[in-house]
């Protein structure tokens, strides 16, 4: 009996703990909606690494962490017909996001951005740099950047 009472309450814990995650993300999913426009120009937000055929590794540091899937981008390039092209980040790290780019102009480039703000995480991304093919976010060798 003890046994049986036991398992029921830890499968009401359980329950309790995903439905308060739930509550969170329903709770977020409109309050904390981000929306951000991104010159690829901006080297306070975007660290870039191009290789010669014109392939590009572009991190964006975004305001906010984004909850898990939340992230849409939208690449303007800045050309003569400004089409905006969905894109989806090959990886989020944090507050930070990568996308490839093929032979895009970054003066011109705009990237939009929508996300729901994560409010859990604080430890955020403050500076990004590209030097020659790493990348150092804040001030520390993190990643040896590949195509």
């Amino acid at each position: 009996m003890q046994a049986s009472l036991l398992s029921a309450m830890q499968t009401i814990a359980a329950q309790t703990k995903r439905i308060q995650e739930v509550e969170f993300l329903i709770d977020n999913l409109f309050s904390k909606m981000v929306f951000e426009e991104i010159r690829l120009s901006d080297t306070n937000r975007v660290a870039t690494f191009s290789d010669a055929t014109g392939h590009s590794a572009v991190f964006i540091k975004l305001e906010f962490a984004p909850i898990f899937q939340s992230l849409q981008l939208t690449v303007r390039p800045g050309d003569g017909l400004m089409i905006p092209h969905p894109f989806h980040p090959t990886q989020v790290m944090q507050n930070v996001t990568r996308c490839n780019l093929y032979q895009f102009a970054a003066p011109t480039t705009v990237v939009s951005v929508q996300y729901v703000k994560d409010t859990r995480s604080t430890n955020l991304v403050k500076t990004l740099e590209m030097r020659g093919d790493v990348l150092w976010v804040d001030g520390a060798r993190s990643v040896k950047v590949s195509q």
